[in-house]
């Protein structure tokens, strides 16, 4: 599994040949940090680290401060959900399965051979899965 770096630079590089992006406007040295915090000095924190960045010019913070217990879930933690749950789902091929989540709306997309195994049961998403016959 890559790590959050490895990812950027793969983003960051597939941006670079997609014609439909003008990806000089997305690297400019503005940096946008999300998520959450535990608290307003881990976010002040990291606002800091991040200004302090050769290269960076602008930050532009959405971290939320959320202190612990709360028992809210971000994008991220749903994200993370969703991803263990479609490998706990062992007939529901989680590879093929691309998952996004945008202010707790998940959206699954991609194809299955059964409809079976486009996550039944599920409510509250957008669910874009295709199902496409297995051929013998």
């Amino acid at each position: 599994m890559k790590n959050d770096k490895d990812l950027l630079r793969d983003v960051f590089e597939k941006l670079q040949w997609e014609p439909s992006v003008d990806a000089a406007a997305i690297g400019d040295g503005i940096v946008m940090l999300n998520g959450h915090a535990p608290s307003y000095t881990e976010k002040v924190a990291a606002e800091e680290v991040a200004q302090h960045v050769q290269g960076v010019r602008a930050v532009v913070s959405d971290i939320e401060v959320r202190l612990r217990g709360t028992g809210e879930h971000t994008d991220a933690d749903i994200s993370r959900a969703a991803v263990a749950t479609l490998k706990w789902k062992t007939l529901v091929p989680d590879e093929r399965i691309k998952i996004t989540v945008s202010k707790g709306w998940v959206t699954l997309d991609g194809d299955v051979d059964w409809q079976y195994q486009a996550a039944p049961g599920i409510t509250g998403v957008e669910n874009l899965i295709t199902v496409t016959p297995w051929r013998t």
